[in-house]
């Protein structure tokens, strides 16, 4: 008991080494409407997970269009339950942040060149996320990351598991660049319900 108490003195009078830990650095971005989604892409018993996959990657940016927006994130899965008829069927789930654009900031055309992917690191193979770049008029270089995303994971035979998007501030010309992290699934069937 004795030892105890000593050593528990001794901890309480060691000072702690907090010069160590700086001041955290907090950035914070340009406040934005955003909408969650939840998309359910079914298809038929015997359908080619790769084909779910890929329309349910392209119709959640397309959720997010109509609504004049761009995806602020994505994740692969189910957050909340869905009504679902459970007939024989292939199913996949995704839910999304969809960031809502102003008319103003949708409607920098800025140049008409098409934007290149500009840095790319990582595959976002697992364990490790890709980061992906592309600088021009907002939506085409939105676009230009979002191909990518998807042509990286589906090239691997996986899905896109996860992405987080960042956007900066428009420069001289309209020109905005647009960055994501991703990663992709274990494989392109992951998570995947079949009935």
């Amino acid at each position: 008991m004795t030892r105890t108490l000593l050593a528990l003195s001794l901890i309480a009078a060691t000072p702690i080494a907090t010069a160590a830990i700086g001041t955290p650095r907090v950035t914070a971005q340009a406040p934005a409407t955003s909408i969650e989604l939840d998309i359910l892409q079914k298809a038929r018993l015997g359908t080619p997970h790769a084909e779910v996959a890929a329309t349910l990657w392209r119709n959640m940016l397309a959720a997010c269009d109509d609504r004049d927006g761009v995806l602020a994130e994505y994740h692969d899965g189910a957050k909340r339950t869905q009504f679902d008829t459970r007939e024989g069927a292939v199913r996949q789930r995704a839910y999304a942040t969809c960031r809502l654009l102003d008319g103003a900031q949708d409607l920098v055309i800025g140049n008409t060149r098409v934007p290149a992917v500009t840095a790319v690191l990582g595959n976002g193979m697992p364990p490790t996320p890709g980061l992906v770049e592309a600088t021009g008029p907002l939506r085409a270089a939105y676009d230009a990351v979002t191909v990518h995303i998807h042509k990286a994971c589906a090239d691997a035979g996986r899905r896109v598991r996860f992405a987080s998007f960042a956007f900066g501030a428009p420069r001289v010309g309209g020109e905005t660049k647009v960055e994501a992290r991703f990663s992709c699934n274990s494989a392109v069937g992951a998570s995947s319900y079949v009935d």
